[in-house]
Formats: C-alpha cells, structure tokens, sequence
C-alpha cells in the first residue's frame, strides 16, 4: 500500500505584515474609545485616535469601535488581543 503524503499545515494562515481591520464593541461607557486606543498603543506606540471610527447601537447601550492597523507577526496580533481583553466594558473583539 504506498504511503500518502501529507502536508504540514502553515503555523498561521496569515502572512505578515498584514493590515487588519479590528472591530471592538463593548458598553457604551464614557471613555470606552480611549480605552480601548489605550490598550491598543501598548503594542503599537505609533497609533493615533485618528484611525478610530465608532458607532451606537441603534439602542444606544453598545458602542463598536473599528480600528484599522498593521501588525507585522503573530505574536503581535496575539498581545493586540491580550491587551484588548483586560479593556472594561468589552464585550467581543475581532
């Protein structure tokens, strides 16, 4: 019986560097936004609020926030959600 040849699966299905759109929704608290930017320039320093857009729910109890940003590893992208997870009022990150 021949033997079949499989491949390795790639570590990640993404190549690096890789301009990604995150879209944050959580509470709509006051300085919810900050927060998040905050917690977002701890793992790119360069990033300003300009590249923040953010919309209400139609209710007005959720805010999502949607952040355009270049990450350059896996790792990166890795502690980007880390960070994003200790925001409060987060309620989904993707």
């Amino acid at each position: 019986m021949p033997r079949r040849r499989t491949k390795k699966p790639p570590a990640t299905l993404m190549s690096f560097p890789a301009t990604l759109r995150l879209h944050i929704t959580g509470y709509n608290q006051p300085g919810f936004a900050a927060r998040v930017l905050e917690a977002l320039q701890t793992c790119q320093p360069g990033l300003d609020g300009s590249g923040l857009s953010m919309q209400p729910s139609r209710e007005g109890k959720y805010l999502a926030v949607t952040v355009t940003l270049t990450v350059h590893s896996q790792l990166e992208l890795e502690a980007l959600y880390q960070s994003l997870r200790g925001v409060e009022g987060l309620s989904l990150a993707i």
